[in-house]
């Protein structure tokens, strides 16, 4: 398991937490703030200095000139290049997109349990990081079944069986979002720049 764990930990923002114990009411707290320790990411944190920041930026841009020059601001060259996303530079960046948590160790899950990880996985989907569950007993797969964790997680997956499953899922399902984003984004940018050369009040001058 330790050569496993190795090889694993060169993953590009893919995070292993393993909880060496069962998760039930008695240690909830120590099961969360192992979790963020471990992280180094506490979702509810982050969300607030993400809220933060946009609220801040907006207001930065309320105030702008014009309207032309806070939607096509991106496109103008600034002294030192072109000029990036406020909103992005103010939102302190993570270095995860997915968090893959090993059951192997947890002999069983209550209730109180399914609730923590259901609240967890909310959590960190608000600051845009997945949670996948791996090496689950057939008793807490049975348990997330019955929960509803599968409907809720919208994906054909219960649970992986082995943490190298679950981290080769999360790579070939982020490459596949990048490269969407990719496309979106040079769509969207051309779209940007054939309304302004087909705008009659917009001189061409960039």
């Amino acid at each position: 398991m330790r050569t496993s764990y190795k090889q694993l930990s060169s993953i590009t923002n893919v995070k292993i937490f393993r909880f060496n114990s069962s998760l039930y009411y008695p240690n909830k707290s120590y099961f969360r703030s192992s979790l963020y320790q471990k992280t180094g990411v506490n979702p509810a944190m982050v969300a607030a200095k993400q809220h933060k920041a946009q609220s801040k930026t907006k207001a930065n841009l309320g105030s702008s000139d014009s309207c032309f020059s806070s939607r096509f601001s991106f496109l103008k060259p600034s002294e030192k290049g072109v000029q990036k996303d406020p909103t992005a530079a103010a939102i302190p960046p993570i270095d995860m997109h997915t968090l893959v948590i090993d059951c192997g160790a947890m002999q069983f899950l209550d209730t109180v349990g399914l609730s923590v990880l259901k609240e967890m996985r909310h959590d960190y989907k608000e600051i845009v990081i997945q949670v996948l569950l791996a090496n689950c007993n057939p008793s807490i797969r049975h348990l997330l079944q019955d929960g509803g964790w599968e409907s809720e997680t919208g994906n054909s997956e219960l649970a992986f069986h082995s943490v190298h499953d679950a981290v080769q899922f999360a790579e070939s399902q982020y490459q596949e979002q990048q490269k969407d984003s990719e496309e979106i984004g040079a769509a969207f940018l051309d779209n940007e720049v054939q309304n302004i050369s087909e705008d009659p009040n917009i001189e061409t001058a960039l």
